[in-house]
């Protein structure tokens, strides 16, 4: 979910450079209530997710305290795939 937010921002972001640096236009900075708008969706979108940082921070206790668990007594794949999780929660 959090790779997919990113990534959705990061297009939209590549999309209009584009479009404003081969058309030439002017940047559109927004009034206030644009601004505004642009702020409380931000901190929507913070807020939603906090839990998934919180989720893959619990995996990583449970991979860490639980290595016998996993194939070949190993918690090294899944301490990578919550930290990959953990990482593009917090760059999103």
């Amino acid at each position: 979910m959090c790779f997919a937010t990113f990534t959705i921002q990061l297009g939209i972001l590549l999309g209009k450079y584009a479009e404003t640096v081969n058309n030439e236009t002017p940047i559109f900075i927004g009034d206030p209530l644009i601004n505004l708008a642009r702020v409380v969706s931000s901190f929507i979108m913070h807020l939603t997710l906090y839990p998934e940082v919180k989720i893959s921070m619990q995996m990583i206790h449970y991979a860490v305290f639980n290595r016998e668990k996993f194939l070949q007594r190993s918690a090294f794949f899944p301490i990578f795939i919550a930290t990959a999780k953990m990482i593009g929660a917090l760059s999103a």
